[in-house]
């Protein structure tokens, strides 16, 4: 007899698989009622029997996971600012993201957007000098000419962006500047809410903060460790970038689902050396990835990796990854019917999807294996390398698709860098403490915090320049990463086979 578990999971499954096919068909919205209404009945007059309920309720999730994909898919009307692509359009509107700040532009997304009299829907990412600067939040009143996002190479740009809401850019405006939004605008946009208040502050405090650890760390560890807890990386010198990502330990540096995924797991075990228990741990391992979360921004993106990094807390305060599983699932179905076009548009979300699958189905194979080649757990090493080693293993074919880098040095360099990790992470936290105190504690601070940070550079260093440490596999087809993966979902199905998952 299927149990409540199996069935939850299989729906999920079901619901994450029409999500994928609403993306390449199409059915009428109308079929699709009748059917989810067929399956419906089904389920309700075989409720008794557990087969034939699960596939009407796989089948009923199965469609819903299909609607959802294309109810999002956003037509486009005179409503949209989108229908003005080609266009020279003369439109104010409000930056409703932090601005991306780039060495030689900065990228603002604008929103609340009013073109003479009419209120248009979407977004705009527009493209502006770095100087003079506008803020989160600022009003401006802009003359551009709108486009539509095309392929970069082989990278589906306008695909990227509509993950965002974004369907139009504005590469290079006519006019551009602030706006009093105290005018008549004002009547027809939305005052600040009271998170938008309250992310302005925060992305103040983030600002106020960078100039901390700049004025308490040499060049580039500076860089490096705003990286890692702000999310800032756009003036790491592109040679130490190309040393991380031949190196194999680019998530360092990444605010990505996968890092905040080896991030909180590494809290976890850091507390846990300090000799609390599991459930102290947790909570406190809670409370570092909420202040990480808040440090870079409270974006969407970092807001959607958080909740994949909870799960991984969550499964080592229990002690079992595997108990993991429908929470990992639920968590994606909930993500994705906010917003289904992750699911194969967002990197972010299919690393952090991955990562944590992968720690959940090779964490016990792989700590058995170190436990075999006498890997000592001594300040949880043992468990940090088995999650930090099964979610890269789970991602790399993944990653290979999307870069074309294949790191073979990357297991040593992940082994000598991740012990301090955790180190570094709160070392980090108490220098900003103590910069907004007295600079010069945190200086102080910043000066033993040198060291830690010029190893994991050495190591990065050292391990890219070593001869094969990098091979360049060039741009290959998806089909055959998805082989891989059905052999690696084949050969976790041979180390578990004996072993209940579900």
């Amino acid at each position: 007899m299927m149990r409540k578990s199996q069935i939850f999971c299989i729906v999920c499954l079901f619901f994450i698989l029409g999500v994928l096919s609403g993306n390449f068909l199409k059915v009428d919205d109308f079929y699709l009622f009748i059917f989810i209404l067929f399956g419906l009945i089904v389920s309700i007059i075989f409720r008794k029997n557990k087969k034939i309920f699960t596939v009407g309720l796989a089948a009923i999730f199965l469609l819903l996971g299909f609607w959802r994909l294309q109810v999002a898919i956003i037509k486009i009307d005179e409503s949209k600012a989108a229908y003005h692509n080609g266009e020279v359009l003369e439109f104010v509107g409000q930056v409703i993201d932090e601005p991306d700040t780039r060495v030689d532009k900065t990228k603002f997304i604008i929103g609340h957007i009013l073109a003479g009299n009419a209120s248009l829907k979407g977004k705009i990412l527009v493209n502006l000098p770095n100087f003079p600067e506008y803020h989160y939040a600022d009003y401006l009143k802009i003359v551009c000419e709108l486009q539509t996002p095309e392929e970069i190479e082989d990278f589906d740009y306008g695909a990227y962006l509509a993950v965002q809401g974004i369907y139009s850019v504005c590469y290079q405006p006519e006019s551009v500047g602030a706006y009093d939004n105290t005018s008549s605008h004002n009547n027809t946009a939305k005052l600040l809410t009271a998170y938008k208040k309250f992310r302005k502050q925060i992305i103040n405090f983030k600002l106020q903060t960078k100039q901390i650890v700049d004025k308490s760390l040499r060049y580039p560890h500076s860089e490096i460790l705003s990286a890692m807890i702000l999310g800032l990386r756009r003036n790491i010198p592109q040679n130490v970038l190309d040393n991380f990502s031949q190196a194999g330990i680019s998530h360092i540096i990444a605010i990505s689902g996968l890092h905040i995924t080896i991030i909180s797991g590494l809290l976890m075990n850091f507390f846990l050396v300090l000799g609390l228990k599991r459930c102290q741990a947790f909570w406190l391992a809670t409370l570092g990835l909420v202040l990480f979360i808040m440090m870079i921004g409270f974006g969407a993106s970092s807001m959607r990796a958080a909740i994949m990094g909870f799960l991984v807390a969550y499964g080592l305060k229990e002690g079992r990854m595997s108990r993991s599983l429908n929470s990992l699932l639920a968590a994606a179905c909930v993500l994705l019917a906010i917003n289904p076009k992750l699911l194969l548009f967002d990197i972010s979300f299919q690393l952090s999807f991955l990562a944590v699958a992968g720690i959940i189905y090779l964490g016990e194979p792989i700590g058995n294996f170190l436990i075999k080649i006498k890997i000592p757990d001594f300040l949880q090493i043992k468990s940090s390398l088995m999650m930090t080693l099964s979610a890269q293993i789970a991602v790399l074919p993944l990653i290979v698709y999307y870069f074309g880098n294949l790191s073979m040095i990357a297991p040593l360099a992940n082994i000598l860098v991740l012990p301090i990790l955790p180190f570094i992470m709160i070392a980090g936290f108490m220098l900003i403490f103590f910069g907004f105190i007295f600079l010069p504690f945190a200086q102080i601070c910043g000066y033993v915090m040198n060291f830690g940070i010029g190893w994991i550079l050495f190591v990065a260093d050292k391990a890219s320049s070593m001869a094969g440490s990098c091979w360049q596999v060039g741009k290959i087809d998806f089909f055959w990463i998805f082989i891989i993966y059905i052999f690696l979902g084949w050969w976790i199905w041979l180390l578990n086979k004996n072993t209940q998952r579900i």
